[in-house]
């Protein structure tokens, strides 16, 4: 869009009608230039961060372990659904904490009802002065965690099925010590 705008802009610096100076004319080279740079990076970086379906195939045992790791305050509504989505994922290596944040509603009892299928309650305590309360939640989450890998995620987020396999076959497929996805 910026590019249109500035090839018109400079087209119309060619209508014979309107007096424009030579400096109206370097700017506006400028700022075609200047987007033409802009479109360049942001194709690039499209590019480079694209999802590449990796050829390598991992067996279960060579997996790592992850936890995936949930801090919840008063979270009653996207709670269960994330959890579920969770459960349902195919990754044969999975721990799944759950740190309810002083909630002052259901939460910890959401939690607890998932005790059955693995998930683990973490009891969290109210922030300290020097903490904000969600990266006190995270330093407590990955003291708890066993995992080879720890998935951080928010309650709002939900994995499709292969997702978490997705996620750490990339990882090591790229060779990458850490990988961060903003869904």
């Amino acid at each position: 869009i910026l590019g249109g705008l500035q090839v018109i802009s400079i087209a119309l610096l060619f209508v014979p009608t309107i007096q424009h100076s030579g400096l109206m004319l370097a700017y506006a080279c400028l700022q075609l230039a200047f987007a033409a740079a802009l479109y360049g990076i942001t194709t690039r970086n499209i590019a480079k961060t694209a999802y590449r379906p990796g050829d390598t195939h991992y067996a279960d045992r060579e997996l790592p372990t992850v936890t995936v790791a949930i801090p919840a305050r008063n979270e009653t509504s996207d709670l269960e659904a994330c959890l579920q989505t969770i459960i349902a994922n195919d990754y044969p290596k999975l721990e799944i904490l759950v740190l309810d944040d002083c909630s002052h509603d259901r939460t910890a009892e959401i939690i607890r009802s998932f005790a059955h299928a693995g998930v683990r309650f973490i009891k969290g305590a109210e922030p300290s002065e020097r903490w904000l309360a969600k990266n006190q939640a995270y330093a407590r989450l990955a003291q708890e965690a066993t995992g080879e890998l720890i998935l951080f995620c928010g309650v709002d987020t939900r994995f499709g099925p292969q997702a978490i396999r997705a996620l750490v076959t990339t990882q090591l497929s790229r060779n990458k010590d850490m990988l961060s996805v903003m869904p």
